[in-house]
């Protein structure tokens, strides 16, 4: 899924790849590589080992899909718990 993400990145990176339903938030494919490398640096730190598991408690939003982006790309698989639950 990151090298996927990666290409799709390369492919469009001026089309817009998350947006919200009222379009208060609107990120194109290359903003969203930005936020998930930044993302990825933060999670990258907290000592967590390869392949442990990063639990997600985000809702339905465009934050929660690049938090899960940043997870496959240190893979470490995401767990997204809704806050539903």
């Amino acid at each position: 899924m990151a090298e996927a993400f990666r290409r799709t990145v390369e492919a469009h990176p001026d089309v817009v790849a998350f947006r919200r339903h009222d379009d208060s938030i609107r990120l194109t494919w290359s903003e969203a590589r930005e936020r998930v490398d930044h993302l990825a640096a933060g999670l990258a730190g907290p000592g967590l080992e390869h392949g442990q598991t990063i639990a997600i408690l985000l809702s339905n939003r465009p934050d929660l899909h690049l938090v899960d982006f940043a997870s496959l790309q240190l893979r470490r698989p995401p767990l997204s718990i809704h806050n539903t639950y």
